[in-house]
């Protein structure tokens, strides 16, 4: 099965070892991902100052920026049948217009810090994510898609309010679905955010079920 993975750590285990782009980028948000595609297939250029800061491998220094090999980022992606997304936050981060990573804008759980900490951080609005998953779905063409949720073993009031506008949305675009938010409890979790090995374990098996 030939995944295409773009998410957070959470989706990490799906393939092991990790895919080369996995470990290169991780995304949270549709504005991410349209940018991720359109830099792999040519069509925008990240300036070379925000590199570091748009992807999360060269930031965490996986990856050197020299080290680039965008060959291989396109060659996994064009030849995935399966498009793993998951969309976990509503919070959209840019610098001189292009769109950067939680951890580089500072607002990570990371104690890694950018030099230039960017405080441009707007909130998604839900017309422009529907309008985002409209273009996702013609990007990708004839590859499956599965939209995959946050986690939500504490019961977070704001989070779980974007989860469920984001299960409403998927269901209006006949988009698949993942709603982590029901499957993962407090003791398959290090925190709110990050799994322990039983909560790897049921995200992937829930990944494979749908696809």
């Amino acid at each position: 099965m030939k995944l295409f993975i773009s998410s957070s750590c959470r989706l990490g285990e799906l393939v092991q070892p990790a895919p080369y782009h996995h470990l290169f980028h991780h995304t949270h948000n549709t504005k991410e991902f349209i940018q991720y595609i359109n830099y792999i297939e040519g069509k925008v250029n990240i300036p070379h100052k925000l590199i570091k800061k748009v992807f999360r491998g060269v930031f965490i220094g996986e990856i050197k920026m020299h080290e680039i090999q965008k060959d291989i980022l396109f060659k996994e992606y064009s030849e995935s049948k399966y498009v793993v997304l998951e969309i976990c936050s509503q919070k959209i981060y840019q610098e001189d217009d292009t769109y950067i990573h939680h951890l580089a804008a500072g607002a990570g759980d990371s104690s890694s810090k950018s030099e230039l900490v960017s405080n441009n951080c707007q909130m998604q609005p839900q017309e422009d994510l529907n309008t985002d998953l409209q273009s996702i779905k013609s990007i990708i063409g004839d590859k499956k898609l599965l939209i995959v949720s946050h986690i939500n073993p504490f019961n977070f009031e704001k989070r779980q309010l974007f989860i469920d506008q984001l299960e409403c949305t998927c269901s209006d675009l006949n988009i698949n679905f993942l709603n982590l938010s029901k499957l993962i409890k407090p003791e398959q979790v290090e925190d709110a955010n990050h799994l322990k090995k039983a909560g790897y374990n049921i995200v992937s098996q829930a990944v494979y079920d749908i696809l």
